[in-house]
């Protein structure tokens, strides 16, 4: 055996252990969003452009709604309304959620900020 060939097979062994490594932290993540939004008496769904058409967000509204738990839209970068691009059943599920509060901006973030906290409060009582 070579010492290329020798490298070689080391590197294989590397990275197919840390993608059994990575496997394992997404399962955990998984299990650690399942159980704390099943504790939760709200979701806050933090809204970006990327989150939006990413898997994540469709499995996590689908998780929210069938777990029965009220969800709280915030765009922390501006998204139209509803999201353009993301997942047929991603936009359905959000046409059903109130508007999001905008804290897209300093501004925004500034001005909106209490109708945030105010919402919040709201579904936490």
């Amino acid at each position: 055996m070579t010492p290329r060939s020798s490298t070689s097979r080391m590197a294989m062994r590397q990275n197919k252990s840390q993608s059994t490594a990575d496997a394992a932290q997404v399962e955990n993540l998984q299990t650690h969003i399942h159980r704390n939004m099943k504790l939760s008496k709200v979701v806050v769904c933090c809204l970006t452009p990327k989150y939006v058409h990413c898997q994540n967000c469709e499995q996590d509204m689908l998780l929210a709604s069938s777990l029965g738990k009220p969800v709280l839209p915030v765009m922390l970068q501006f998204v139209t309304w509803p999201p353009e691009g993301a997942s047929e059943r991603v936009r359905k599920m959000m046409t059903h959620l109130p508007r999001p509060v905008d804290l897209s901006t300093d501004k925004l973030f500034k001005a909106n900020l209490p109708q945030f906290l105010d919402k919040l409060v709201r579904f936490m009582s």
